[in-house]
C-alpha cells in the first residue's frame, strides 16, 4: 500500500468512527429520553391529557421503543463497518510503518546524495559494492563489542547517505535492531543499560524515518478504536452485519443510509 492510499483509508475510518460517536450517543437512554419527552410533550397538549395514566405510560413506553427501533440499527451497522474498516487497515498500516522503518537499501541513500543519479553504471557499481561492504563489514565485525557497534552506527549516521554509511547502517539494523545480539558479560548491569541504549538508539533513528502521514494514521486507528470499544462499553452498541440480517427493514435502512 502507498503512502496516499494509507492516507485515503485512514480518513475513511475517520468518517466511520464519527458516524460511530454520532449514532451511538444517539442510542444512549439521555439521548433517547431528551427526544421521546419532545413529542411526548406535543402529544400531551392535545388529546392524550384525557386518557388514563396507564395508557399515557404505555404511549410513553411505545415512543422509547419506537426510538431504540430507529436508533439502534444505525449505530449497530455504523459500528460493524467502523470496526470492519479498523480490522483491514491494521496490518496495512503496520507493513507500512515496518516499511518506512526500514534503513533505505544503498541504491536508494544514493539517489538521494546524487539527486537523481540514475545511469546503468553507477547503479551496477553501486550494487556491487553494496554486496561486497556486506560481506567485509561482516567478516571484520566478528570479534566486536558492543561499544565498537554502537560507535561505528553513530558514525554511520553521521551522513547516513554516503553508500558506506548507508551499508553498515542497514546491517546493524538488520543484526541488531530487535536487541543487541552479541555477547554480553552475565549479570552486568552497566553492559545490560548499554545494550539497551543501542537498541534505543537504533529504535529512535528508525522512528524518525516514519512519514507525518503515517503517524496520523495512527492516530486515527487509535482514535476510532477508542470510539468504537466507548459504543460497546458506554452505550451499549453491538455490531450487526447487514448481511446477516437481510429481512431486516431497520438494518436494511441502515445499511443504504450509510451506503449514500
Amino acid at each position: 500500500m502507498t503512502i496516499t492510499e494509507l492516507k485515503e483509508r485512514a480518513q475513511r475510518v475517520k468518517a466511520l468512527g464519527d458516524r460511530v460517536r454520532e449514532h451511538a450517543e444517539r442510542v444512549h437512554a439521555r439521548a433517547i429520553d431528551a427526544a421521546v419527552q419532545e413529542e411526548f410533550t406535543a402529544l400531551m397538549r392535545g388529546e392524550l391529557r384525557h386518557f388514563p395514566k396507564p395508557h399515557i405510560d404505555k404511549v410513553l413506553d411505545n415512543l422509547r421503543a419506537e426510538k431504540r427501533r430507529e436508533r439502534g440499527p444505525r449505530a449497530a451497522v455504523a459500528l460493524f463497518e467502523a470496526e470492519q474498516a479498523l480490522m483491514a487497515i491494521g496490518p496495512a498500516l503496520k507493513d507500512v510503518r515496518d516499511d518506512t522503518r526500514r534503513a533505505p537499501d544503498v541504491e536508494t541513500a544514493w539517489l538521494q546524495r546524487s539527486r537523481g543519479e540514475r545511469s546503468a553504471a553507477v547503479y551496477w557499481a553501486i550494487k556491487l559494492f553494496a554486496v561486497q561492504k556486506r560481506a567485509s563489514l561482516l567478516t571484520e565485525s566478528a570479534s566486536w563489542t558492543l561499544q565498537r557497534w554502537h560507535d561505528t552506527y553513530t558514525r554511520a549516521l553521521a551522513d547516513p547517505t554516503d553508500p558506506d554509511a548507508a551499508v553498515t547502517i542497514a546491517l546493524i539494523e538488520d543484526l541488531h535492531g530487535d536487541g543487541y545480539t552479541g555477547a554480553l558479560p552475565a549479570n552486568d548491569a552497566e553492559a545490560l543499560a548499554a545494550a539497551h541504549g543501542f537498541k534505543k538508539l537504533i529504535d529512535t533513528t528508525r522512528d524518525a524515518r516514519i512519514p507525518r502521514e503515517v503517524t496520523d494514521a495512527e492516530a486515527i486507528v487509535e482514535a476510532v478504536s477508542r470510539v468504537a470499544q466507548q459504543a460497546r462499553d458506554q452505550y451499549g452498541v453491538r455490531p450487526v452485519n447487514p448481511a446477516n440480517a437481510p429481512h431486516d427493514p431497520e438494518v436494511q435502512a441502515a445499511a443504504a443510509e450509510a451506503a449514500v
